[in-house]
């Protein structure tokens, strides 16, 4: 996966999106200023654990929101579970849409600087 930059975080965030992430990684949002330190804490964070122990805090969060809205094994529970759980796989969808879109756009401007460099290297 590739590493993500402050600058993308906070552009691709907004600070109560940062926040809600520093809290699923166990971080308090309340000790960070600023929307740049915040990115910099969740960063340095997820560079410091493991990728899988992350993706499990991060999504900790998320399961026992689901728990919450699910009352004992009744029908309607359950459907509320999986109605939200839709609805956060559609977000995470998005996010990688954005991701992704973002990334391709950097690749092209990247192959164009090079495509530039080599012209006038050899040119």
């Amino acid at each position: 996966m590739s590493e993500q930059t402050i600058e993308e975080l906070m552009r691709s965030c907004n600070r109560a999106r940062l926040g809600k992430m520093a809290e699923a990684l166990g971080l308090s949002s309340a000790d960070y200023p600023s929307k740049r330190s915040i990115a910099e804490a969740i960063l340095k964070t997820r560079a410091e654990q493991p990728e899988g122990e992350r993706i499990e805090k991060e999504r900790g969060g998320h399961v026992q929101e689901l728990k919450k809205k699910m009352t004992g094994d009744t029908v309607k529970g359950k459907i509320a579970a999986i109605k939200a759980l839709v609805n956060e796989n559609q977000a995470f969808a998005k996010e990688m849409q954005a991701g992704i879109k973002e990334m391709q756009a950097g690749i092209k401007e990247q192959v164009n600087e090079n495509q530039a460099f080599a012209k006038d290297f050899y040119g």
